[in-house]
């Protein structure tokens, strides 16, 4: 039976990924119907790239969470984009503001 990479979204609207055995492309969309999923991407995998139960998986960040992390780095490093980008942190830019 063929196996389908599939990105579709939830009832909430979180994107999920996966990969689904189907008998053709259709029957893949209404499998994942029938799970509650809206499919936004959905191509055939050849036999060589089934992945197996298991298997790592690579790991995937969003947009809300890689910008948290990029500020919250930038503090630890000193660096507020509040201070006008000039490497000085906000506490810094306050004073020379007096």
């Amino acid at each position: 039976m063929p196996a389908f990479d599939y990105a579709a979204y939830d009832l909430s609207g979180k994107q999920v990924s996966g990969v689904i055995s189907a008998d053709s492309e259709r029957h893949a969309r209404r499998l994942l119907k029938e799970k509650k999923l809206l499919p936004s991407k959905l191509s055939e995998v050849s036999q060589g790239k089934v992945k197996k139960s298991g298997a790592r998986r690579e790991a995937r960040v969003n947009n809300f969470d890689l910008s948290l992390l990029l500020q919250q780095q930038a503090i630890l490093i000193g660096h507020d984009h509040r201070a006008g980008g000039n490497g000085k942190t906000a506490s810094h830019a306050a004073e020379l503001a007096q």
